[in-house]
């Protein structure tokens, strides 16, 4: 029993980094990952060109198949564990972004309308702590861009903090109800 709660304290305490860089230039879209786990790395890449998405962890690669049934998308899971971190204050003391960019090429070709969309960026950017938004137009007209977050915490807290937002996220509508009648 000591040792199963040994092992569980370790888990706890865990020190994990983790990042991602994603780049988009309108057809190709590649990911990056690291995480960095008691000092040792393991890094990955993820690619999805023309519909085929490609996987390579620790020098495999490996092709993932498409899905059957629909999961909560990557927005709709952000927005849960946001509003995880909002309702659970405690939660906050596990994680902390150390470093948060994004940058936008925007491919509009007029003048006005690439301004006003670049200062609307970059005020919305500004209103996220330890976040920096960059936004520029491209003369060429193809959107691109590029974003990296690297996040550090403890490996419980985290853990805790995804599984409550996944719950949040497929929390399944309760059916209605009804007193039969007695007819």
């Amino acid at each position: 029993m000591a040792a199963v709660l040994t092992m569980l304290f370790l888990l706890w305490i865990t020190p994990v980094k983790a990042g991602a860089v994603v780049n988009w230039n309108g057809k190709r879209l590649r990911v990056k990952l690291g995480l960095m786990i008691w000092g040792v790395r393991l890094r990955g890449d993820a690619r999805l060109e023309n519909g085929q998405s490609e996987l390579r962890l620790l020098g495999r690669r490996v092709t993932l198949p498409r899905r059957k049934k629909p999961r909560p998308g990557a927005i709709g899971f952000a927005r849960a564990l946001l509003r995880v971190y909002a309702a659970h204050p405690w939660l906050r003391q596990g994680g902390k972004i150390l470093r948060a960019e994004a940058e936008i090429g925007l491919g509009i070709r007029d003048a006005a309308r690439a301004a006003l969309l670049c200062g609307l960026i970059r005020a919305v950017g500004s209103l996220i702590p330890r976040a920096r938004f960059r936004a520029c137009p491209r003369p060429d007209g193809q959107w691109s861009g590029r974003a990296m977050c690297i996040i550090e915490g403890r490996a419980g807290m985290l853990c805790l903090a995804c599984a409550l937002a996944y719950l949040a996220c497929v929390q399944k509508e309760e059916k209605p109800w009804s007193i039969p009648s007695a007819a």
